[in-house]
């Protein structure tokens, strides 16, 4: 009698254990999805700020090549 009272402590022990990880298990899933949720949110607003480097980056080269040719004229109108 004593082996089986033993044994259903042991299975009520590990009916308990499972039950909570399984609610463990179900609160690290919506840890994980709001996580997911964020690094989303994190990775559009990287792409926004990177497309707005390349269109800097654009700009002053545009900027850059506008101050090449203007000191390429003015020094055109010097010599001559």
């Amino acid at each position: 009698m004593d082996s089986l009272r033993m044994l259903e402590e042991k299975v009520t022990f590990l009916i308990d254990s499972i039950r909570e990880l399984k609610k463990e298990n179900s609160k690290l899933i919506d840890e994980n999805l709001q996580l997911m949720a964020k690094v989303e949110v994190l990775e559009s607003s990287l792409m926004k700020e990177d497309k707005n480097v390349e269109q800097l980056e654009l700009t002053r080269t545009v900027v850059d090549n506008l101050i090449y040719s203007i000191d390429l004229l003015v020094n055109n109108e010097k010599q001559q």
